[in-house]
């Protein structure tokens, strides 16, 4: 246990020493990712946008989905749903590549390779900070807040905090498992859609079978599902156990997938 907290200190001391690494990798990553493209970083506001105004257009004027749970439209309920399934997908994904695309530099030069895990979180969350600045601005263009919702919007950092914890211990699981295992890179996706179904984005939990009940409250998403619902619906409700099992359940996963990566990520890499 005392070499346990021994390493696990040295680790954290690591980052910290490296932590104008993880700023460069981070700068790096974005600047990658819009180069070479005639609207440059505009895309990382048309991207959130756009999708945005689509299910407004699809599930706003095309298609009438009434709502039992929430006295608002559906399209409102789904995009609460979409925001942070977005965030979590995309940060997980980007996580769990981190090992696999940055290859070349890890058999040249050593640094911790947990500050690549954190830049391509801190990528993903310059994402998730524009998404909510374009939500936020489109709700308020259709005039759907009320006091209380302007309130609640304190509660976003929160929320984030969760979804990055969660993000973070699973996305650095995978991370190891693509490596060792080539299958788990076809299977990641598979994994995602089945989640994406079994969380309640596109559809409210009033529709889960009472008999698939239990099962349906152990995922964690759920809980930031009807919390993300709760900050931007006025009248949405929220069960605090649910916010603290989701926290929870986060924090057990981040540390055991913290604890896993540390333990694989030197093996992995020199197996390559």
């Amino acid at each position: 246990m005392d070499m346990l907290t021994s390493r696990t200190k040295a680790s954290i001391l690591d980052l910290y020493k490296y932590r104008f690494v993880i700023k460069q990798f981070t700068i790096r990553d974005i600047k990658v990712r819009y180069s070479n493209t005639y609207l440059g970083y505009l895309w990382a506001i048309l991207n959130p946008l756009f999708t945005f105004i689509i299910y407004i257009i699809a599930f706003g004027l095309i298609i009438k989905i009434p709502t039992s749970e929430y006295n608002t439209d559906y399209y409102i309920v789904l995009l609460c749903g979409i925001f942070i399934w977005s965030y979590f997908n995309q940060a997980t994904d980007t996580i769990s590549s981190v090992l696999i695309h940055n290859i070349t530099l890890l058999n040249k030069v050593y640094f911790p390779r947990m500050t690549l895990n954190l830049a391509a979180l801190s990528v993903s969350s310059v994402d998730f900070i524009i998404s909510t600045i374009v939500l936020i601005i489109l709700f308020l263009c259709i005039d759907m807040f009320h006091d209380t919702n302007l309130l609640r919007l304190m509660f976003i950092p929160l929320l984030y905090v969760g979804i990055s914890t969660l993000s973070l211990g699973i996305g650095s699981i995978l991370a190891i498992l693509k490596m060792k295992y080539k299958d788990f890179r076809h299977l990641v996706p598979m994994i995602f859609q089945a989640l994406f179904f079994i969380s309640p984005i596109v559809y409210t939990p009033s529709l889960v079978s009472k008999d698939f009940i239990f099962l349906y409250n152990l995922n964690p998403f759920v809980g930031y599902l009807e919390f993300s619902r709760w900050i931007f619906i006025h009248d949405a409700h929220l069960d605090i156990l649910h916010i603290i099992y989701s926290l929870l359940v986060s924090i057990v996963i981040s540390i055991l997938g913290l604890y896993f990566f540390n333990q694989n990520e030197r093996a992995v890499v020199e197996k390559i």
